[in-house]
């Protein structure tokens, strides 16, 4: 077992539980389609669905519960990555090979690939995956264009009809070919 100091045992210990708890907000936003956040003070209030991990205490408690569509498809995904950071860094405080297994996952279980995640315990998480595919995605962000034909634009040559424009040409034409 290697050796490992109590501090980083302690902060190995804490990111577990921290990832055990967003593993439980994954499930509350992800299937039930609720967070919480705390109405207080605004700079807080934005930051505030990761650091409110307890429901309301009562209805007249700062801290409420979002309820939407938006929660599944936004928070969700945002509290799953949070999960796995979580649990990759405290498996490497611990001592526990997070960091590879996280790649090996990523890869598909290709060895041979280059790794997609990298953490070190003093400056944290690196994604070498994103260094090396920026300039690919940068050409093909950059190469989209909006194919609409004339009939679907959204913006129209001339400015439309007004309605008694559309009104006078209806009551001049009563077979309704206008």
């Amino acid at each position: 077992m290697p050796n490992i100091s109590n501090v980083e045992l302690v902060i190995g210990i804490v990111l577990v539980l921290l990832g055990i708890s967003f593993a439980y907000k994954t499930y509350l936003a992800s299937v039930l389609g609720k967070c919480y956040y705390w109405t207080g003070f605004l700079p807080l209030t934005v930051i505030s669905p990761w650091v409110c991990h307890l429901p309301p205490a009562s209805k007249r408690s700062l801290t409420k519960t979002a309820h939407g569509l938006w929660v599944h498809f936004f928070m969700g995904p945002i509290y799953l990555v949070c999960t796995v950071l979580c649990f990759v860094a405290g498996a490497e405080f611990l001592g526990l090979p997070g960091v590879s297994s996280l790649n090996y996952v990523l890869v598909g279980g290709n060895l041979g690939k280059a790794a997609c995640v990298a953490f070190n315990k003093h400056t944290g998480f690196r994604f070498p995956f994103l260094e090396r595919s920026r300039d690919t995605m940068a050409k093909r962000i950059e190469k989209v264009q909006l194919m609409t034909s004339q009939d679907r634009q959204l913006l129209p040559d001339t400015p439309p009809k007004s309605i008694r424009a559309q009104m006078d040409e209806a009551h001049n034409n009563p077979n309704g070919n206008y």
